[in-house]
């Protein structure tokens, strides 16, 4: 037994892990929660628990808009299923996921808010927010892809992807 936000008593789990995660990963829930419930949920139904990775990152009225829990899921899932999804990621999303997806899958999920917090140290007054996107390719660019099977895959995908955005 646990307490809603409002002290309203509650149950911490149903006893599914698949609606404990749909009730339970909200926005602002800690990556660590998310992926715990995550593999809880895969363990479960693999299916229904991508389909819920998805519904995080749904935003047009289809999901929840979590971006942040979204990325946490989705980095704990196997990258091959990420890379054969890559185009579905892309229509309940945005297509800058992808690239978003590489660089946490290369650089750890933390480095986002870790850069994040350095420029907001380095560059607070200055506004230098251009400097901070050209570092993140820069780092994108200076890793050996080639060594790293996971994204490469993955890598492989999105420029496929974005070809067929093309046509």
């Amino acid at each position: 037994m646990s307490f809603t936000e409002n002290r309203s008593p509650t149950c911490y789990s149903s006893g599914n892990p698949c609606l404990d995660f749909f009730y339970h990963v909200v926005l602002d829930t800690p990556p660590e929660e998310v992926r715990f419930r995550s593999k809880l949920a895969w363990e479960q139904n693999p299916l229904t628990a991508l389909k819920l990775v998805c519904d995080l990152r749904g935003f047009r009225g289809t999901g929840k808009a979590d971006r942040e829990g979204f990325y946490a899921s989705a980095l704990w899932i196997h990258p091959k299923t990420v890379a054969v999804n890559a185009a579905s990621i892309v229509r309940f999303g945005y297509f800058k996921d992808l690239p978003e997806i590489l660089y946490r899958l290369l650089e750890g999920f933390n480095v986002v808010k870790i850069a994040w917090e350095q420029a907001q140290q380095r560059y607070y007054l200055t506004g230098k927010i251009k400097e901070m996107c050209e570092s993140k390719i820069q780092s994108i660019q200076r890793m050996h892809w080639e060594l790293n099977k996971d994204f490469q895959r993955v890598f492989d995908k999105i420029l496929e992807v974005a070809k067929k955005r093309e046509h």
